[in-house]
C-alpha cells in the first residue's frame, strides 16, 4: 500500500446502460477476460432512477488496459468504464482512518475472508492492516463489530488507499449479507488501545481461519 503506483490492482467505476445485475455484469466482464483473477471485487452503486446502472468494482489494471482497446465492444454491450477517483473531504471530528464494521446481521469471518482475498490476490500488502473481533461482553454476548486499522508507511498513513479500499468494500453483499463500513471513531480506538484484555488482534495471516475470542 506503500507505493499505489506498484499495486496490480485498481478501482474503477463501470456504467451499466442497459441496468443488468451485478451478476450479468461480472459474468458479461469476465467473457471478454483474457486471464484469470481480472475482477476480484464488485459491488453495486445505489440506484438513480435517471441514470445509467453503476458498479464499483476491483480490476487488474493490465485488464483495463486491454478494456481501453476494445473500446467496439464496451458500446455494443452498454459499458463504460472509469477509474475510481476519491472525494477530497475530511473526516468529521472525532473519527479516525480505520473501520468499524457492524456484525450483528454478518458472518464476522464473512468479512475476514473478503480482506483475505483482496489480500492474496495482490490489492492489499501483507502486514499493512490489523483485524480487530472484541471479546463477548461479560454476560457471553457478542459485541456484534469488527475493527480494522492500518500500519503507517514511512511514518504515514495511506490514507488515500484506506479511502478507495472503504469505497470499493462498503455496502457490499457478502452471503447475501449487506456489510456497511463505517469511520472508526477516536473513543473506540482508545478503548482498544487500553489493552488485550477487551481486545485481540486477528492478523491478517491468521485470518482464513475462524475468529477468536480473548481468552
Amino acid at each position: 500500500m506503500e507505493n499505489e503506483n506498484k499495486n496490480p490492482y485498481s478501482v474503477y467505476i463501470l456504467f451499466d446502460k442497459l441496468r443488468r445485475s451485478q451478476e450479468e455484469v461480472a459474468k458479461l466482464l469476465e467473457s471478454f477476460s483474457p486471464g484469470n483473477n481480472n475482477i476480484i471485487h464488485i459491488r453495486k452503486c445505489a440506484d438513480r432512477d435517471d441514470q445509467d446502472n453503476r458498479y464499483i468494482c476491483c480490476m487488474r489494471k493490465e485488464f483495463n488496459d486491454y478494456l481501453e482497446n476494445q473500446e467496439q465492444l464496451l458500446i455494443q454491450n452498454g459499458l463504460n468504464v472509469r477509474r475510481y477517483r476519491n472525494r477530497v473531504e475530511k473526516l468529521k471530528p472525532g473519527l479516525t482512518h480505520g473501520y468499524y464494521i457492524n456484525t450483528a446481521e454478518t458472518n464476522p469471518q464473512d468479512v475476514i475472508d473478503v480482506f483475505k482475498h483482496l489480500e492474496l490476490s495482490g490489492f492489499i500488502r501483507p502486514h499493512s492492516y490489523n483485524i480487530i473481533y472484541p471479546k463477548p461482553y461479560p454476560n457471553g454476548a457478542e459485541r456484534n463489530y469488527l475493527i480494522v486499522t492500518f500500519e503507517r508507511v514511512n511514518g504515514f498513513l495511506p490514507k488515500n488507499f484506506i479511502r478507495k479500499l472503504r469505497a470499493l468494500l462498503n455496502q457490499s453483499i457478502v452471503n447475501n449479507k449487506l456489510v456497511n463500513i463505517n469511520w472508526l471513531s477516536y473513543s473506540v480506538l482508545r478503548d482498544i488501545e487500553k489493552g488485550s484484555e477487551k481486545e485481540r488482534f486477528v492478523k491478517p495471516e491468521d485470518s482464513l481461519s475462524s475468529p477468536q475470542n480473548c481468552a
